[in-house]
């Protein structure tokens, strides 16, 4: 049995809470907020959940990995202090269409995959732009780049495992969408790989209309094949496959990765350390305007 203790409040540790309970092996012992240490450090409590806001996410982490306790976060924060161990699960790949498109994949049914595209869009409601900003997520265009970390590191972490050959460059580029005081903005990450296979993930903000948030769209090629499903129009076709409803659900994806992960031994801290090292690349090249290598 896995103790846990989840720190944060909101939709996200509300979303954690109810997947942590689908899972037999994991018993949450306690639920906190972002300043109570005691919690963190309890003797009978081994693994951390982080669900804090984006600010104060490497905080927590720093506290749980000095207790020594494992740390498991969805969304990595950008400012991870050096040395901390943190395990990544990620509901994007559990869900059942992104299993039955890497499970194509690895069927060798499309072939090699040589370009893939991805496109998120998330909804920021002007009247809670305040309060993200408390949470230190600054507004796409006060700061793209904390934005991007914290909402395209799901396609970010997605994308390369389609794909054969390691990320070698990283291009990103922002542009707003409307006024730029709606704080609609859009940012896009061009991945390249060491096989001169590319992708482009994709990722906007509006404050003008209820958008459901994360993955809405995503097409693969491949030299033998593609793949293809867009969550707006509530279709999902996989290669031949024919188009089927869509049936993704975020606590179902998510109670099936820290189930993986459990069965695991916890492991996934290298995979989390990939995925962020891709999105500060990325928000490297938005400072700069310039690609940005990260090594085969």
């Amino acid at each position: 049995m896995v103790r846990v203790v989840i720190v944060g409040t909101g939709e996200r540790a509300a979303r954690h809470l109810a997947a942590c309970r689908q899972v037999p092996e994991i018993e949450v012992v306690a639920e906190a907020g972002t300043d109570n240490v005691l919690a963190i450090e309890r003797s009978d409590v081994a693994v951390v959940d982080v669900c804090a806001p984006y600010g104060r996410a490497a905080e927590v982490a720093a506290v749980a990995s000095r207790a020594g306790k494992r740390v498991v976060m969805e969304y990595l924060p950008g400012d991870m202090p050096a040395g901390a161990a943190v395990s990544l699960v990620r509901p994007e790949r559990w869900q059942p269409l992104a299993r039955e498109l890497l499970a194509t994949v690895k069927a060798g049914k499309l072939g090699p995959i040589r370009y893939a595209h991805c496109a998120s869009v998330w909804h920021w409601p002007a009247e809670e732009q305040e309060v993200r900003r408390a949470w230190g997520v600054l507004p796409p265009g006060d700061d793209p780049g904390s934005f991007l970390v914290e909402y395209a590191s799901g396609a970010l972490d997605l994308v390369p495992s389609f794909f054969e050959a390691p990320v070698t460059r990283v291009f990103a580029r922002d542009c707003p969408l409307e006024a730029p005081d709606a704080a609609s903005w859009y940012v896009s990450v061009v991945l390249f790989f060491a096989d001169a296979s590319q992708a482009i993930c994709e990722v906007g903000l509006t404050s003008s209309f209820a958008a459901n948030a994360g993955l809405q769209r995503m097409a693969l090629t491949g030299l033998r094949g593609s793949a293809y499903f867009n969550e707006r129009d509530t279709d999902v076709m996989v290669g031949a496959g024919g188009v089927r409803p869509l049936v993704d659900d975020p606590v179902e994806g998510l109670a099936a990765a820290l189930a993986d992960w459990v069965a695991g031994g916890g492991d996934g801290v290298e995979e989390g350390r990939r995925t962020l090292r891709l999105a500060q690349a990325a928000a490297e090249s938005l400072r700069t305007g310039q690609p940005v290598e990260v090594g085969a």
